[in-house]
């Protein structure tokens, strides 16, 4: 099963534009309290096609809907990196 959707969106009532909407989790270390993880937050407006991000320093994971058109995941370990924590290596995931 694939987690990547294709929809159409209107656009104020105008017109069409296509998104492929993806939910992706990764392992974050760094991140000591729930302050930590608000950190993350920061990068729904950072990135290009963000969407909803929620960090959770408990399972020291991080999970994200992006615009996969719009943004690699270099673009969100560069963020994660800027916010002062580390991408686990090998740890993303496909939701």
């Amino acid at each position: 099963m694939t987690a990547t959707l294709t929809e159409e969106i209107s656009y104020q009532g105008h017109h069409s534009v296509g998104m492929t909407i993806q939910k992706i989790e990764f392992g974050v270390s760094g991140m000591h309290c729930g302050g930590c993880s608000g950190h993350l937050t920061t990068m729904r407006s950072e990135l290009p096609g963000g969407g909803d991000v929620m960090g959770d320093h408990v399972a020291g994971t991080a999970s994200l809907t992006v615009d996969s058109d719009q943004t690699t995941f270099d673009d969100i370990t560069d963020c994660v990196l800027d916010a002062g924590f580390d991408v686990v290596p090998d740890s993303l995931k496909t939701l």
